[in-house]
């Protein structure tokens, strides 16, 4: 999954690369609005999971305002970073990092939760894959050509 979350974000760098500021920022009626909004939300939110899943991995700092915040240049070059640094993680697991729970404070909820680590593993995957799918559908109503997502498309199968 740490590979497809590359796979997929490297499809999305290619098309960020190319569009305009406005463009990017351009409210689409998605949940988090624009394009660059929720994609800075991915990364923002990856960061935290992998402070979850990892606590000697550096949590980030309050959610911003990511249309306002966060510079195209800025995601480009810490979406790249963020991927390695997951597969480094990924890679390095073991079976004995599956056992146990993962214990999180949410500040939106108000309490804590208590997950079993492979289902906190797989929500942070899922999460990514879910809200690259509300950008992929941002893309393709601008009639741009976006990469395929299905797992068994994957250059490495």
């Amino acid at each position: 999954m740490a590979r497809y979350n590359q796979w997929q974000n490297n499809g999305l760098r290619d098309h960020v690369k190319v569009m305009s500021e406005e463009e990017l920022r351009q409210d689409r009626g998605a949940f988090f609005g624009s394009i660059l909004a929720t994609i800075d939300h991915i990364m923002w939110a990856d960061r935290l999971w992998l402070n979850r899943l990892d606590p000697a991995i550096a949590a980030p700092g309050a959610p911003a305002d990511a249309a306002a915040e966060i510079s195209v240049a800025d995601w480009l070059r810490d979406r790249e970073a963020l991927d390695d640094q997951i597969i480094v993680w990924a890679e390095g697991l073991s079976e004995a990092d599956m056992a146990g729970d993962v214990v999180w404070a949410s500040q939106i909820y108000g309490k804590t939760f208590t997950n079993a680590r492979p289902l906190a593993i797989t929500h942070f995957f899922n999460h990514q894959t879910h809200h690259r799918g509300q950008v992929h559908a941002m893309l393709t109503a601008m009639g741009r050509a976006t990469i395929d997502t299905d797992l068994v498309f994957m250059p490495e199968n």
